[in-house]
Formats: structure tokens, sequence, C-alpha cells
């Protein structure tokens, strides 16, 4: 099977018109090219140009370039070559040549039908005890003295008639294929003539061996002598029972075969010509090796070297515009960008499959706007769709951000499922639409805004140090210490307000002393009143502060924890596993610390160690110390429920826990 089929070749067309030689001298060397010869050749109104040598074609060449395909080249060469195979074919000469043999031994043959009585129109078979012989007194008198019919002479003559017989009718058929002969049936008449003197060959070969003929010199007196060991003449050979009854003057039958060896060479020249349609074949295939092997080879080398071109300048990047394209259009349904991407396949397609068939630099032409089209169709789309989940991300951002911040105002649950719903039909929608509806959930989130608590500020600001001061005395553990955090900051209260009562004390005592205070049971009974009322107080504010910090250790909202990380110096991202999602969210956190010039330490937690480079401490110690140096702790946790926990009193921690889609989303970065 061919490698390649090639239908045109498509460069310097308009030389091919004025010098087929032009351009077969691209791949053929010149001197071969001169051996050749040239003919014009018409064939359903084209023209073509043939290069051969003898009856050997070469190279088929049209107006547009070499013709390789093997169907075609037959049917145009076919005429040319067997008009010219006819032309070198002798058919005279075979039919003279074929007589001068017949003639060598056509008076033997006849004398001896004439013997054998079978130039009379008789027959001879055992049915009519050989009729011709009989017909002649001599032969008659012969076939009774040697057994009648079945002896050698009667066997013999039925032998001679059928040869006889089946020389003629080939001798007519070889005659008659001969002047039979002509452009249209030469393949069927060549084959009734190589028939006709094959059997002629075989014939004239056997006929001598006849008893009704003398031994020629070709049988061996060795031979004869051992006609003595046949005791039953029937089963002799015919030599040892040969009468010579006819035949020439020896009474032997021979042919010139000579002439018959120099006629069998003039025809296996014949036959050697093309003529036959498989011949013709033959040299129509070796137009397409001779292709194959010169020209073919240059030819892919040089459309290679121009489909390279077109694959690394026209087409550079199209591997990935293809990709990032197709992908994009699993999330988005846009027919402008498909149908653009599915010309695009298609012609890219057929350039690598087909570059040896095509025109290339048309078809650089026409795949490079639609790489272009795709490109700037892409480009926009891609923008549109980047823009469109930026902007759902930010509004989910600012969602979080209200929610976390305790706003459970109806407005933005109402906010939250209409782009829940815009977003679920992204793929099938307007992205414009979308877009520009996300514009608008964004706008009325701007119009929400969160209270403070600064109650809680103050209890913060105030008790803070002292519960940083008994976490580090007392050495429980960090979860101990968190819950601890109520207690503290109501003894820390307490205690200030007994130092409060002590000091109104101390100075009821100093006016007492100075006689300031008149001494009478009504104005003990109102300093006594005034005590009881201030220890009441501080009862009470004890127990105040005991519930905010109480509500404070479970609730607590963002901004207070983001206030913590803007006036803390270093914060601390923790991550609890090495996965990709973890790993990225992390490295996205480091990077908005370090833009908002926080120095963000990266520490790995697990269950009871946490490690910061090449420091480990376990993981009291380790959540104690940020603690105590109100450290901000951002930790990550891989889990299947996804919720972000606060907490902003012994020290401020963020938990965000995340499935693998949502921590790779980082919607906590966004939120700092």
């Amino acid at each position: 099977m061919r490698k390649l089929v090639f239908l045109l070749l498509l460069f310097v067309p308009f030389l091919i018109n004025a010098n087929p030689s032009f351009l077969l001298a691209q791949y053929i060397p010149q001197a071969f090219i001169k051996n050749l010869s040239i003919v014009n050749i018409t064939y359903n109104g084209s023209e073509y140009t043939l290069f051969y040598s003898n009856l050997t074609p070469y190279f088929l060449l049209n107006n547009t370039g070499f013709v390789t395909n093997y169907t075609k080249i037959f049917y145009i060469i076919k005429p040319f070559i067997l008009s010219k195979a006819i032309s070198y074919a002798n058919f005279s000469s075979l039919n003279n040549n074929m007589l001068k043999f017949i003639n060598s031994s056509q008076a033997a043959i006849n004398d001896c039908l004439r013997e054998t009585g079978l130039d009379n129109g008789y027959t001879c078979t055992l049915s009519n005890h050989c009729q011709s012989c009989q017909s002649v007194p001599v032969c008659s008198i012969a076939l009774y003295k040697t057994d009648g019919p079945t002896g050698p002479l009667g066997r013999g003559i039925m032998q001679f008639e059928s040869q006889y017989s089946n020389l003629t009718t080939n001798l007519t058929n070889f005659y008659s294929a001969i002047a039979l002969v002509n452009y249209s049936n030469i393949a069927i008449e060549l084959n009734r003539i190589n028939h006709a003197f094959a059997n002629i060959y075989n014939i004239t070969f056997s006929m001598p061996a006849n008893p009704l003929f003398s031994p020629g010199p070709n049988i061996t007196n060795q031979q004869i002598a051992t006609c003595n060991y046949y005791t039953n003449i029937s089963s002799a050979p015919w030599y040892c029972v040969a009468l010579g009854f006819c035949g020439n003057t020896q009474g032997m039958l021979t042919f010139n075969y000579t002439i018959l060896n120099n006629t069998k060479k003039e025809l296996n020249y014949i036959n050697s010509l093309p003529l036959t349609d498989s011949q013709i074949g033959s040299l129509a295939m070796h137009v397409v090796y001779e292709y194959d092997t010169y020209v073919e080879p240059k030819i892919i080398k040089q459309k290679t070297n121009e489909l390279n071109t077109i694959l690394n300048t026209t087409l550079f990047g199209y591997g990935k515009i293809v990709n990032e394209s197709t992908l994009l259009l699993t999330s988005l349904n846009n027919k402008t960008l498909a149908n653009a991407l599915n010309k695009l396949e298609e012609n890219y397609s057929i350039l690598t499959t087909n570059y040896l068939f095509i025109n290339l630099t048309q078809m650089n032409k026409t795949i490079y706007k639609l790489f272009e089209n795709v490109t700037k169709l892409y480009n926009e789309l891609s923008t549109t769709y980047n823009n469109t989940l930026r902007l759902a991300n930010n509004n989910t951002v600012k969602m979080l951000y209200f929610e976390l911040n305790g706003n459970n105002n109806s407005k933005l649950a109402y906010l939250g499922f209409e782009q829940q719903a815009l977003l679920r039909n992204i793929s099938n929608g307007s992205i414009n639409l979308i877009f520009s509806r996300l514009s608008n959930i964004s706008s009325s989130l701007n119009t929400l805004h969160t209270t403070n608590n600064q109650l809680l500020d103050f209890v913060k600001y105030f008790n803070r140090g002292f519960i940083i001061f008994m976490a580090n005395k007392t050495g429980f553990s960090y979860k101990d210490n968190i819950a601890l955090v109520p207690f503290y900051s109501s003894l820390f209260s307490f205690f200030m307000w007994l130092i409060l009562i002590g000091i109104v004390y101390a100075i009821y005592l100093i006016l007492k002393l100075h006689h300031r205070i008149i001494h009478n049971k009504k104005v003990y009974r109102n300093w006594h009143i005034l005590f009881a009322i201030l220890f009441i107080i501080a009862i009470v504010y004890a127990i105040i502060v005991y519930a905010i910090a109480y509500n404070a250790n479970h609730t607590t909202y963002l901004n207070e924890v983001i206030n913590a990380i803007n006036n803390s110096q270093y914060v601390a991202v923790g991550i609890t596993n090495t996965s990709y999602a973890q790993f990225s969210c992390a490295k996205d956190l480091l990077n908005r610390l370090n833009n908002i010039d926080k120095k963000a330490i990266l520490i790995k937690i697990n269950t009871y160690t946490c490690s910061v480079g090449n420091e480990t401490l376990d993981i009291n110690s380790c959540l104690n110390f940020y603690a105590q140096h109100q450290i901000p702790l951002i930790e990550l946790v891989d889990s299947n429920n996804n919720s972000i926990s606060l907490y902003n009193f012994y020290g401020t921690s963020i938990v965000y826990y995340a499935n693998y889609s949502t921590m790779n989303s980082c919607y906590i970065s966004d939120l700092i």
C-alpha cells in the first residue's frame, strides 16, 4: 500500500504550463531527465505531459502538478502505451514464421493423410473398423497383417487423425486471431494466439512419436534394444512397433524446430509488450513508484516545514486557547464562541491531517482569521465571566461579613437567595445581564451596616490584661483559660470596685479625722448606706461583667476580630493539613497580610503540637503563647461542613472550616 497519494502540487503552476521539465528538475537530476522522452496527452478535455523511456512511463504531470492517483494514471497513459506497443508487435512476421514452420512438414503430413485414406473424408475408429484405411488397398492389407484396428497401424492412424485435427484447429485459431487483432481486442486475441501456439507446440512435438512413422534420430539403439522385453506389442513403446508406413522417404515425420523456436521467441517478445490491462497497470504503478521515490520525500519535507511554520507562528498558543475556551464553555453556554471554536478545530484538523494535499498559503490565511476570532471572543467572554465571578465573590464576602457581625436583616437573606439563583443559572443565562443584576445586589449590600458594642469593648479593654496575667500564672490549658475568662473578668471588676470602696472609705476617715463630718446618727447612717450601695454596685457590676464576658466567650463579631488584627503587628496562620486547598488558602492569607503590613507567621497545628519552622511546642503552650501575646490566629481546618468560628477575648482566633471547594475559594482571605 502506498504511504501517501498526492492529488495536486500547489506551487509554481504557471511554470508547469510553460515547461514541465522545469518542475521535474526540482526533484530529478537533469541528466536523468535528458534520457526521457516527452509526449503530450489529452484525456477528458485536459492536457497531460508524460515523461517516458521506450515503453516505460516515469512521471505524469498536468497544469497543476504531478498526477499520482493510480487509477487516473492508468486511464490517461493506456491509449498511448497501447498504441505504441502494438506498433512494436510484428504479428505479420509471427504469422509468416508459423506458415514456414508448418510447410516444413506439410509434404510428409499430406502423404500420411493420403496413405491412410484420411484425405478421402473417411475416419478411422474401432466402430467402423478404420474405414479410412480400408478405402486404400495398401493400407487395408497392412491393417490386417498388423492385427487390424487394434494393432499398431490402426492405433497409429487413430492417433494421427486426432492430432492432425487438433493441429488444424489450433492453426486456424492462430491465424484467425492474428488476422483479427486490433487496438480494442488486443488482450483477447493475444490470449487466443498464446493458447493456440502452446497447443501447436505440444502437438508437433508429439506427432512424430507414432507407429505410422519410423523412429527419428532422437530414438537411440539402446531404447530399441529394450523392445525385446515386451511380449505384448500393445504395451510396447511406439518405436518398438514403428512401421514407417508414411512420412518422408525415410518414413519419418520431421518439423523444423528452429523456425518454431524463433516463432516462440517472437511471441515472447510480443507478450512482453504492455498490451494487456495488467501490464499497463504495472506501468501506472511504476509512475506512482517513481513519484514516491524521487518527488514525494522532498514535497513532504517542504510541506512539513510549511506546516511547522504555521503551527509555530500563526497558531502559536493554539492548544492554550482551545483548552481555555473549552473549559469556559463548560461553565457558560455561548453559541458564538462554541461555533467559532468548532470551525477553528475543524480547520486545524484539516491542516494537520491533509497538509500534504492542500494549499497551505490559503489555509494559513483562513485559519489565522479563525484563530484571531476565537481569541477575541474568548478574551471578551472570559473577562466578563471572571468579572462576574469576582463580583459574586465580593458579594459573598460582604454577606459573610454582615452575617459574622450579627446582622440578621431579612434583606441580607433575600439578596443571598437572589445571588444564588443567578449563579445557578450562569451556564444558560446572559452573562451580561447576570453581571448587571449582581452589581445591583452589590449596591444593595452597601446600604447595610453593623453596630459596635461599646460596653463589650470597654470590658475587654479593661479586663484583658488581668486575664492574661491570671492565665500566665495559673498554668491552665488554653481551653481552661478560655472557660475561666468570665470568672477572671468578674473577679477583676469586683476587685476594682473594692479598691474604689476602699478609696471612698479612706476619704471618709480623713474627713472624720479632720472633723469635716458632723458626728451624729443620721450622718453615720448615710455613710453606711453609701458604702452598702457601693458594695452592691460592685457585686452587680461583677455579675454584669461576668455575663458580658460569658456572652463574649460564645458570641464574637467579625469587626472585633478584624480590629484585633489591625491592632496587632503579628498574625499567625495555622494549617492542619497539607492539602492543596489549605496550602493555597494559606498562601493567599500570607500575601494579604503582608500587603497590609502585617508580619505573617505560618504554623502547623495538629492534635498535640504546633510548630513554627524547626521549633515545636505542645498545643496548649503554643495557643496560650499567641493568646497572651495578643497575636491573632487564623486556623484552617478541612471539614465537610462549611463554617467560620470567631473568638476575641483571651486572644483572637478565627477557625475556618471548609470543604475542598470552599477552602480553595478562601473567602476568609477576602474577609480580612
